[in-house]
C-alpha cells in the first residue's frame, strides 16, 4: 500500500511524464539533444519527446521536495495512467504501427470540429521561453525545500504549471497528433487523476473509487428570498459547503482527484492555497496573485462556481491517508460515505458556529434548533474501479480501458427511486421548541413555510445586521433558515458573519481584504444603474467644488443627522458604512461600470474632493433611500439647496431613473448528453446511431482537417479502420448492458475528455461572472447554468449608442460560450475548447423592484422551462423531413407582468450564427430609443396580428405577410430616416421570414411576429 509521498510523487510524475511541447518533438519540428552515452540506461530507447520530459523534469525538480519523482516518470504506474486517461485514443490506431509518425500540431475544438480551430502549424515554440518558464516554476518549488514540504510543492506544482506554461511560452498544443481534440495539459491533469485508480494495484486491475457527492434540494433553499442577497447567501453557502466537503480531500490526497468541477483555475482552490501558503511562502504567494489576479483579487472566492454535485476519483487507501476510520463499516465504500456525511454535517456546524459568534447571543437557541439538521440532504455514491471492470464485456479485451471511467460513472449516475426525492428544508425537525406550548406562531416572511423564530424583541444593532425592515406597519420574520442566508453577507471590521464563514469553509488564512466584502448591491441598486451613472458623469463635469460639499453634506446631514464631512474622511452613519477604498475597482458587488466611472473621478479629482466622496456615496448607499420612492433623499437635498445648477442637471439624470430589474436564468442545453458521451459532435446528414462508423469516420476525418488528410495518403484509411474498431467496442459495450437506441454512446467519456470539458465549465463561468458584472451581480455561475441579476433595459455607452441591456448581457454570454469570436476556444491561463456541441437557454424575467422577489424566481424558472421546450422550423424545409430545418431549445424566453405574466420566447440565433435573432431584436430596440422607429410599432404590429397570420395560412409563404411587416414599419418611421428602416426591414425580415417557433403547449409562431411582441415586453420595463 503506497503511502501519501509515495501516493504525490507519482502524480508529480505523471503531470511531467509528456512535455508541454511534445506534439512539436513528435512531428519533428523542434529538436531536442540526444541522449548522452553517459546517461545509463534511464533514458536508453527513450523517444525524443520522453527525454525532454525527462529533462525538464530534472531540472524543475531539482533541489525541490520532490526530486525523486524525477525517476518514477516511466514508472508501471504513471504507464498505466497514461494508457487510462487517453483510453479512448488509445482504441484509435490500435491496428497500426505505434511508430509511424503523422498528424498536426493544430488544436481542434473536440465539441466542434468542424469550426473551432486554433492553427498552430508554421508555429514554434521559442526555447528561450520554454526556459524561462523551467526556471519561473523551477524557483517557486525551490521555496518549499526548506522545509521539505512536498505537499505545498505539489499543489504549487498543479495550480501553476499550466498557466505559466501559457504565460511564458503561449502556444499550447495537443496531446497527440493523430487526435488533436484536447490539450497536453488536458492529458496531463487527467493521467494525475488517473494515478488514483492504478496506484497500488497489480498489472492488469484497477483499484481506487469514483465518488458523487450530491446535495439534493438545492433549489428549494436558495430560491426562497426576498432580496438580492438572500438569493446569493444561499447559493454561494452552496458552494462554500461543497468545497469544505472536498477541502480535506483536496489538501491530503491532491487537487488532482476532483474531475467535475476541476480545480484548475477554480477561485475556491485558488484562494485556500494563497490562503495556505501567505504566511510562510512569500515568493509562492505572490506568483499566485500575479498569475491568477482576477480570481483572487478579493482574497476570497466572492462568486459561487462550485455546483451542489461533485465527482471525484480517489485511490484505494483514501481513509488510512485522511487518517478517518470507517466507523463500525466492514468495507471502504461504506467508510467513504460515512465520512462524506460527517464532513457535510460538520460543514453545517460550522456555519451556524460563525452566524452565532457575528450575531451575538440574541439568536443562539434558534440556531441550536437546527445546529445538527442541514436544509438540505447530501447523497454519496461510491463505484469501486474493481467491480466495473470485472463487469465489462469480455470480448473488448485489451480496449476495456477505453470503457473503464465511462462505464464507472454511467454506474455513479444511475439513480433508484429513491434518490430522485427531495426534502424541504426544516422537514426533519422538531417545532415544538420553536414555537411554543401555546402553539401561537407566525410564519416566515421569505420562505412563507416554516415557523419564524425572531418574533420576540430583538436588539435594534442586530436588526440592522440583519437587514430586517417594518413594511406596512409588520415587521420581516425569518425562521432559522432564512435568517441564516440573511446573516451570511454581513461583514463588519471584526469578519462579522461573512468572514468568519469564510474562515471556516474556504480554509484558514483566507481572509476577505480591505475593499473586497461584499457591498451587496439591493435590486433597487441592480434597476437604477444607469441612474446612478448619469449621476456620477454629473458629478465628474461640475467644477463648482462649493456646490458639491453642500449637496454632500445636505444628503448626509438628511440620512443620519450629521451636519458636516471632513475632506479628509468618509462620510459615515450608523447603518451607512463606506468603506476605506484603496482602489475603486476592487469594491466587490458594485457593477464594474459603476466602479470604472468612480476610478475615474478618483484619478481626476482626488479621493479627499468633495466630488468623489458624494460620488462614492451615491454608489454604496442603497438607491431605494438614496433616489427612488416618492420623495427621494437626493431630490429632497436639491430642493433644500435650491441650487439651479444642481435642478438643471438633476432632470437629465431623472430620465435614465428606471424601476425594474431582470432575473436571468440561463441554462446549456443537453449538457447531460455532452458530459456522457450520448452527443454528436459534428453534423452529420444521417442518423448517426444507426450508422454510427460512419459518422466517426467523419468526425475524426473533420478533426484531422484537409491538409492532414492531403499529406500523409494512408490517413484515411488509418481512420475508417479505427472508426471501425472504436465501432465494434461500442457495440459490444451496447449489447452487453442492452442499451437503447436513446443511450447508444457517440464517444466513450474519458478522463482526457472531462479534464478539457471540467476546465472549459470552469472558463466558461469565470468569463459569465466577469460579462454580467459589468452591470449587475452574479448569483451563481456554473459554465453550464448562470443566475444573475441585471439592470431592465436602456444602456447608453461611451459610443453613446443605446443598447438594451437585458439583451446585451444574454449575446455576450451566450457568444462567449460558443467562443464565437476566438476560433471556438477560451482564453484563461491556458486553453479551452467552448462547448459549442450544445446551445443555451435563457429565461429572462422583468422584474419592478418591490415585487416578491419569490415569486418572480418561480417565473424565471417558469420561462426557462419554455425555452428548453422550443422548437424552431423552418416553413420552407425542403426534402419532407422531419429533421430538416428544425431546431430545438437554444432560445431565449422574455417575461413580464404581475401575478399572471406573459412571456414571449425567440431562437438565440439561426444557422448563421449563434445570437443573430438576438441581435435584430436588439437592434429594434435601439431605433426605437434613438427615434428612428415610433414606440408605438410593436403595438401597431400586434394590431395587424390576426391579419399577418391569415396570410401566413392561405398563402403557405411568407410573402404577403412580410409585405405587410414592411408597410407598419414604414408608416412608423420618420421621413429623414425612412430610407434608414427600409434597407433594416429588408435585411430583417429576409434572415427570418422562414422561420417558426413553438413552445410546448403553444401554437406555432412566426419569428418575426415573436420578435415585436418580445419587444413589447421590453418597452413594459422601461419605466
Amino acid at each position: 500500500m503506497l503511502d501519501r509521498k509515495e501516493l504525490t510523487l507519482l502524480k508529480v510524475a505523471a503531470l511531467l511524464h509528456d512535455p508541454p511541447h511534445k506534439a512539436w518533438i513528435v512531428l519533428g519540428r523542434y529538436r531536442v539533444g540526444k541522449a548522452p552515452e553517459e546517461s545509463g540506461d534511464r533514458e536508453h530507447g527513450l523517444k525524443a519527446h520522453e527525454r525532454e520530459a525527462l529533462r525538464l523534469a530534472g531540472e524543475i525538480l531539482e533541489d525541490t521536495p520532490l526530486r525523486d519523482a524525477v525517476n518514477l516518470i516511466f514508472s508501471d504506474v504513471v504507464r498505466r495512467a497514461d494508457r487510462l486517461a487517453s483510453s479512448i485514443d488509445r482504441v484509435l490506431h490500435s491496428s497500426l504501427d505505434s511508430d509511424e509518425i503523422w498528424g498536426t500540431v493544430d488544436l481542434v475544438n473536440m465539441f466542434d470540429p468542424e469550426h473551432g480551430r486554433i492553427r498552430n502549424e508554421g508555429k514554434v515554440p521559442d526555447r528561450k521561453a520554454v526556459e524561462a518558464y523551467v526556471r519561473e516554476l523551477r524557483d517557486v518549488l525551490r521555496e518549499t525545500m526548506k522545509s521539505k514540504d512536498y505537499v505545498t510543492a505539489y499543489h504549487a506544482l498543479y495550480a501553476l504549471m499550466e498557466a505559466l506554461w501559457f504565460k511564458n511560452v503561449g502556444l499550447v498544443g495537443p496531446a497527440d497528433t493523430r487526435v488533436p481534440t484536447h490539450t497536453i495539459f488536458d492529458h496531463l491533469y487527467a493521467t494525475a487523476t488517473a494515478v488514483n485508480i492504478v496506484a497500488d494495484e497489480a498489472q492488469g486491475s484497477y483499484g481506487g473509487f469514483l465518488v458523487l457527492l450530491d446535495i439534493a434540494g438545492i433549489q428549494s433553499f436558495i430560491s426562497k428570498a426576498r432580496k438580492a442577497s438572500d438569493y446569493w447567501a444561499g447559493s454561494w453557502l452552496i458552494s462554500a459547503i461543497s468545497w469544505y466537503l472536498v477541502r480535506e480531500v483536496i489538501e491530503k490526497i491532491g487537487p488532482d482527484c476532483l474531475i467535475m468541477p476541476t480545480a484548475r483555475i477554480n477561485p475556491f482552490y485558488l484562494t485556500w492555497l494563497l490562503g495556505k501558503v501567505r504566511e510562510s511562502y512569500g515568493r509562492l504567494a505572490r506568483i499566485i496573485e500575479d498569475t491568477f489576479r482576477n480570481l483572487v483579487r478579493y482574497g476570497w472566492p466572492r462568486d459561487p462556481v462550485i455546483p451542489g454535485s461533485l465527482v471525484l476519483a480517489l485511490p484505494g487507501n483514501t481513509l488510512q491517508i485522511l487518517g478517518a476510520t470507517a466507523g463500525r463499516s466492514i468495507n471502504p465504500e461504506e467508510g467513504l460515505r460515512e465520512y462524506f456525511l460527517r464532513r457535510y454535517i460538520n460543514a453545517w456546524r460550522e456555519v451556524i458556529s460563525a452566524v452565532k459568534e457575528g450575531l451575538g447571543g440574541d439568536v443562539d437557541r434558534a440556531l441550536t434548533l437546527i445546529e445538527d439538521v442541514p436544509p438540505m440532504m447530501l447523497r454519496v455514491k461510491v463505484v469501486k474501479f474493481s467491480d466495473v471492470y470485472d463487469e465489462l464485456p469480455s470480448k473488448i479485451g485489451r480496449h476495456a480501458e477505453a470503457l473503464l471511467y465511462h462505464h464507472a460513472l454511467t454506474k455513479l449516475f444511475s439513480k433508484k427511486l429513491s434518490e430522485t426525492i427531495t426534502v424541504e428544508p426544516g422537514a426533519f425537525l422538531s417545532w415544538d421548541e420553536a414555537i411554543g406550548k401555546d402553539r401561537n406562531y407566525r410564519l416566515c416572511s421569505i420562505c412563507g413555510k416554516l415557523p419564524s423564530v425572531t418574533t420576540g424583541e430583538l436588539p435594534k444593532e442586530l436588526k440592522e445586521k440583519l437587514l430586517i425592515k417594518v413594511e406596512g406597519g409588520r415587521e420581516e420574520r425569518l425562521c432559522p433558515y432564512c435568517l441564516i442566508k440573511r446573516a451570511i453577507r454581513y461583514y463588519d471590521d471584526r469578519k462579522g458573519v461573512l468572514g468568519r464563514v469564510v474562515e471556516r469553509l474556504v480554509g484558514q488564512g483566507v481572509e476577505i481584504r480591505e475593499g473586497g466584502e461584499v457591498v451587496f448591491p439591493s435590486v433597487s441598486d441592480i434597476a437604477t444603474v444607469w441612474a446612478k451613472l448619469e449621476l456620477l458623469r454629473m458629478i465628474n463635469e461640475v467644477r463648482n467644488t462649493e456646490v458639491i460639499r453642500a449637496l454632500l453634506n445636505e444628503i448626509i446631514r438628511l440620512l443620519s443627522g450629521k451636519q458636516e464631512v471632513s475632506n479628509a474622511g468618509m462620510p459615515w452613519r450608523r447603518g451607512l458604512r463606506l468603506p476605506k477604498v484603496e482602489e475603486p475597482e476592487n469594491i466587490g458587488g458594485v457593477p464594474a461600470i459603476l466602479r470604472s466611472m468612480l476610478s475615474s473621478i478618483k484619478r481626476k479629482w482626488g479621493d479627499a474632493d468633495p466630488r468623489y466622496l458624494l460620488a462614492l456615496l451615491l454608489v454604496m448607499e442603497d438607491a431605494e433611500n438614496l433616489i427612488l420612492g416618492r420623495e427621494s433623499m437626493l431630490d429632497k437635498a436639491v430642493n433644500n439647496l435650491g441650487s439651479e445648477l444642481l435642478s438643471k442637471r438633476m432632470s437629465k439624470v431623472s430620465k435614465s431613473l428606471k424601476r425594474y430589474y431582470v432575473i436571468l436564468k440561463a441554462d446549456a442545453d443537453s449538457m447531460g448528453e455532452v458530459l456522457s458521451g450520448r452527443k454528436a459532435l459534428i453534423s452529420y446528414r444521417g442518423d448517426w446511431r444507426k450508422e454510427r462508423e460512419s459518422a466517426l469516420s467523419l468526425y475524426y476525418e473533420t478533426v484531422l482537417g484537409d491538409r492532414v488528410l492531403s499529406m500523409y495518403p494512408r490517413v484515411k484509411d488509418i481512420v475508417r479502420e479505427s472508426a471501425k474498431k472504436l465501432n465494434e467496442v461500442l457495440n459490444e459495450y451496447e449489447k452487453r448492458f442492452n442499451l437503447k437506441e436513446d443511450h447508444r454512446i457517440f464517444i466513450p467519456v474519458s478522463l482526457s475528455y472531462h479534464s478539457c470539458a471540467s476546465r472549459a465549465l470552469m472558463i466558461t463561468a469565470l468569463r459569465d461572472v466577469r460579462a454580467v458584472e459589468e452591470y449587475g451581480t452574479v448569483i451563481y455561475a456554473g459554465g453550464d447554468d448562470l443566475l444573475a441579476i441585471i439592470p431592465a433595459v436602456v444602456g447608453v455607452y461611451g459610443d453613446n449608442k443605446v443598447r438594451p441591456t437585458l439583451i446585451d448581457v444574454v449575446i455576450r454570454t451566450r457568444s462567449a460560450f460558443w467562443a464565437d469570436t476566438e476560433n471556438g476556444f477560451l482564453r484563461g491561463a491556458g486553453i479551452s475548447p467552448a462547448l459549442r456541441a450544445t446551445g443555451r437557454s435563457y429565461s429572462l424575467m422583468i422584474s419592478h423592484y418591490r415585487d416578491p422577489m419569490g415569486a418572480l424566481i418561480e417565473q424565471a424558472e417558469e420561462g426557462l422551462k419554455r425555452a428548453k421546450s422550443a422548437v424552431v422550423k423552418s416553413v420552407s424545409s425542403k426534402k419532407g423531413s422531419d429533421k430538416e430545418g428544425v431546431r430545438r431549445k437554444d432560445s431565449t424566453c422574455i417575461g413580464y407582468g404581475r401575478g399572471s405574466p406573459k412571456y414571449v420566447v425567440i431562437p438565440n440565433g439561426t444557422g448563421k450564427g449563434s445570437c443573430n435573432v438576438l441581435r435584430t431584436l436588439e437592434e429594434l430596440f435601439t431605433m426605437i430609443k434613438r427615434g428612428i422607429l415610433s414606440e408605438g410599432v410593436p403595438n401597431d404590429i400586434e394590431a395587424w396580428e390576426s391579419i399577418i397570420k391569415e396570410l401566413l395560412l392561405r398563402n403557405h409563404t411568407a410573402k404577403k405577410a412580410v409585405s405587410a411587416l414592411k408597410y407598419i414599419l414604414d408608416r412608423n418611421s420618420r421621413p429623414p430616416l425612412r430610407e434608414k428602416v427600409e434597407r433594416f426591414a429588408e435585411d430583417f425580415i429576409q434572415g427570418l421570414k422562414d422561420l417558426t417557433i413553438t413552445v410546448e403547449g403553444g401554437a406555432e409562431t412566426w419569428v418575426p411576429l415573436a420578435l415585436f411582441r418580445a419587444l413589447k415586453l421590453m418597452q413594459g420595463g422601461d419605466r
